[in-house]
């Protein structure tokens, strides 16, 4: 399901946000200071996290 979310974002902790609607291109919205629109996008990044596995792959590297 995550795999094929299109979109592609950053939110810092600062309130501002970068969002590509489709990741495979560079236009985009962003605001330096934007809370609501950074906390919608931090919040949907942490429900991805939670469903997420540890890469074990990269433990055989001693990353």
């Amino acid at each position: 399901m995550d795999q094929q979310y299109p979109s592609a974002f950053l939110a810092n902790d600062r309130d501002g946000y970068l969002f590509r609607l489709l990741g495979s291109r560079f236009d985009g919205d962003w605001s330096p200071a934007q809370p609501a629109r950074a906390r919608q996008l931090a919040e949907h990044f942490g429900r991805v996290w939670e469903r997420s596995r540890p890469c074990t792959e990269l433990r055989v590297l001693g990353i």
